[in-house]
């Protein structure tokens, strides 16, 4: 009975910790990736848009500022 139960325990702990198996070696996402323009050609792109009012000038977080005037100095 007890030869079980220690199978068991070992196959539970193996599963486990299967489960938190990782990658060892970090890869960046962006590596390997080679521009095509220089960055004063993305800033005037930037600014073009932002003049032409294609991009969002200002994000919304949903919780907008109140104040309250007081009567208290």
């Amino acid at each position: 009975m007890n030869v079980k139960n220690l199978i068991a325990a070992v196959a539970v702990f193996a599963a486990a910790g299967s489960a938190f198996a990782q990658q060892t070696e970090f890869v960046a996402p962006d590596a390997g990736f080679k521009s095509t323009q220089t960055r004063a050609v993305l800033r005037q792109d930037l600014a073009q848009a932002a003049n032409l009012g294609a991009i969002a000038q200002r994000q919304h977080d949903g919780q907008d500022s109140v104040y309250v005037s007081s009567n208290r100095s």
